[in-house]
């Protein structure tokens, strides 16, 4: 029986803007090397909701279930998704310190642009993923964060 949960739609990867092959700063095939992972992550997340329709949902379980390691993988499929768009949206530009409301906070929470991008580098080198920077809505700050 099919579930709500797992009727789906196949997705298809979005176009990238042409500019960004040509971008100061990253390399063309460092473009294409994520374009790809991008790919693969929506191929993947498009398989694995196939799959999900026939799991069976009664042995769901946390030590080890189908449904378990599918809604796992599915999970960092879909992540892989959209930090990949994120990614590719906020590329380009000028360049330069951030300004505006996000520049505000960034001087009051970091102390400086510099204090900021330092923290962003290192925090992005910590991990095996992605580092973005967020508001923390509970303290009230920005925050660097790994996603491993």
């Amino acid at each position: 029986m099919k579930h709500m949960a797992t009727t789906h739609e196949q997705i298809t990867p979005r176009e990238l803007k042409p500019t960004l092959y040509e971008l100061d700063g990253i390399s063309r095939e460092t473009i294409e090397a994520h374009y790809k992972l991008y790919q693969g992550y929506v191929g993947k997340r498009n398989e694995i909701l196939g799959k999900l329709a026939d799991a069976d949902l009664a042995a769901a379980n946390q030590v080890y279930s189908e449904l378990r390691a599918l809604k796992v993988e599915l999970s960092f499929a879909i992540g892989g998704i959209k930090n990949h768009e994120i990614y590719f949206e906020h590329l380009g530009g000028t360049g330069g310190d951030p300004a505006g409301i996000f520049g505000s906070l960034v001087k009051r929470d970091f102390g400086s642009a510099a204090d900021w991008k330092a923290d962003l580098k290192a925090t992005g080198m910590g991990g095996r993923g992605w580092a973005w920077t967020a508001y923390d809505w509970d303290e009230g700050r920005l925050f660097n964060y790994i996603g491993d």
